[in-house]
């Protein structure tokens, strides 16, 4: 459904920020890998059936004067990804952050019933 060619998915950084997106019969589910962030690290946002997540992750400075960094891959940085979800009820999205994962639930809209009326008669 979603890859990172479509319109629909975005993504500013690989190594961070794997997801997954369930659509339940009341809302859509999205986990999202967050390793070592803080929840005052990310912010969640939906507007208009975008949902989008951003977050911020720095290294305290060190005192580099008695060591050479050989390997260094522990991400720090900003990423952010987007998705965007349809029939979406933005103001009860909620979310949480455990081990590492971030669950954002969104309610889905009721559909709408349009009632057909018929021309009256002349």
């Amino acid at each position: 459904m979603f890859n990172e060619t479509s319109p629909l998915f975005k993504r500013s950084h690989d190594a961070v920020s794997k997801l997954d997106v369930k659509d339940c019969q009341s809302c859509y589910q999205v986990k999202i890998d967050v390793p070592g962030f803080k929840k005052d690290q990310l912010t969640v946002n939906v507007t208009d059936g975008l949902l989008e997540v951003h977050g911020c992750k720095s290294v305290t400075k060190e005192d580099t004067s008695n060591y050479r960094m050989i390997i260094q891959e522990r991400y720090t940085g900003d990423f952010y990804c987007s998705i965007r979800l349809a029939n979406i009820v933005s103001g009860n999205v909620t979310a949480s952050l455990r081990d590492g994962v971030l669950t954002v639930t969104i309610p889905k809209a009721e559909p709408k019933k349009i009632n057909i009326t018929l021309p009256s008669k002349l």
